[in-house]
């Protein structure tokens, strides 16, 4: 590709498991609405616009779409190369690298091609793991289009799987900014501004998808992560509104049970979350809720009725094992209830150092031995599939660490 770094021909050898999911948030009916007013050249001519509409349907699993539309552009040679990079999406699709990774090398020869050349190799790289790779080429990708949808929705996918979680909802929003009816990406953007208590954050997005969202069910899901978050602002108004049009299912009956405990109506949120324990018996808030109004109100046999199981299923959640900590003290069992208390307190130092060195791994994205020791307290946290996760993303960023591969082994193989 003249004026480009060429992409890499060994790309075919794995080094890896697949790492999250390529490009989060596609469209569900089709390409994006604004995308006629993309100043790439692709994005000028009715053959580009039927590339991307193949692209689109490739990520939904549409392989009869895409090959219908490849077959269609490969009749010209002059669109020749539009076909063959759908080609090459399908190869990746199919985990042949080394097919895939010849057609990019073939297409970014092409001036016109060189960004599709980049996605093509970035999403090798991604499902092979070599995630600064991949980064690498998806800058290089948005560097040449940088109202790239697609780019800056595998980039932020692949930032929140390298623990970037800033990077990620930085691509993520600028994708729903150049895609109007875009929902996931504000979803995904909002979900990690919540993990991460950045509750303002996450407010924003949660009210941009609402603006968008069509389907029912998605609704729900939004209005209550919305309400979830301005309730830990203490903003317990506009989180009875967001909720208010809500049908009565148990995700909306346990976040009107958390409302009513912050505003100290105790005996509502009690009714609340009972009922939507009746409906959901593992819908955590409300069994959290209903435990604290207990401790609250010296209910101890109710309390420790309800939070055995969840200590004996949730060995490692910290919040529920101080309740059943005290209650047993509560209740006359001190001996294991300190205990139980310790073991809680323990749990939560380590689950507060897993938080502050998520701090650290948003503000050094390349460093690999920082998502090596978040991989070991997600451990002691009993959260193996994202230690896994982390282990992976060292090794993303460093493949040749001994280290992170090792515990990854050792993780496999419990």
């Amino acid at each position: 590709a003249a004026g480009t770094q060429r992409i890499p021909s060994d790309a075919a050898t794995p080094s890896g498991d697949t790492v999250g999911n390529p490009a989060p948030g596609v469209a569900a009916d089709s390409i994006p609405q604004t995308i006629s007013r993309f100043s790439h050249p692709i994005d000028n001519i009715p053959e580009g616009l039927k590339y991307r509409e193949a692209v689109w349907a490739a990520d939904r699993g549409d392989v009869g779409r895409v090959n219908a539309i490849r077959e269609e552009l490969s009749k010209s040679e002059q669109y020749r190369p539009l076909a063959d990079a759908l080609e090459g999406l399908l190869l990746v699709k199919q985990d042949d690298f080394a097919a895939a990774i010849a057609i990019a090398e073939n297409i970014s020869s092409v001036p016109v091609m060189q960004a599709e050349a980049y996605m093509i190799a970035a999403e090798v790289f991604q499902r092979q793991n070599r995630l600064n790779e991949a980064i690498g080429a998806l800058s290089s990708a948005l560097e040449i289009n940088p109202q790239y949808v697609r780019a800056h929705l595998l980039i932020g996918a692949v930032y929140y799987d390298t623990g970037a979680m800033r990077l990620a909802t930085t691509h993520l929003r600028q994708a729903a900014d150049l895609d109007e009816k875009n929902v996931n990406a504000l979803l995904l953007s909002g979900k990690i501004h919540n993990e991460y208590e950045q509750y303002a954050e996450a407010i924003v997005d949660y009210t941009r998808a609402l603006e968008r969202i069509e389907s029912p069910e998605l609704e729900v899901r939004a209005r209550v992560d919305l309400a979830t978050c301005l309730c830990e602002l203490r903003k317990l108004d506009e989180a009875k509104q967001a909720i208010e049009s809500c049908p009565e299912v148990p995700a909306v009956m346990a976040v009107r049970s958390l409302i009513a405990e912050a505003a100290g109506e105790f005996d509502v949120a009690a009714e609340q979350a009972s009922k939507a324990l009746q409906l959901s018996p593992r819908n955590r808030t409300a069994a959290l809720v209903l435990a604290r109004t207990h401790v609250t109100q010296r209910n101890w046999s109710d309390a420790i009725a309800l939070l055995e199981p969840w200590t004996r299923d949730e060995a490692y959640d910290h919040e529920m094992r101080l309740l059943y900590g005290r209650a047993l003290v509560g209740s006359g069992d001190q001996d294991r209830g300190r205990r139980e208390v310790e073991r809680a307190t323990e749990l939560k130092d380590t689950f507060l150092k897993f938080a502050d060195m998520h701090q650290e791994a948003i503000t050094q994205p390349t460093d690999s031995s920082i998502r090596i020791e978040l991989g070991k307290l997600a451990e002691k946290l009993g959260k193996k599939q994202l230690a896994a996760t982390w282990y992976q993303a060292a090794l993303g960023l460093a493949p040749d660490n001994q280290e992170a591969a090792s515990l990854l082994r050792a993780l496999s193989s419990n």
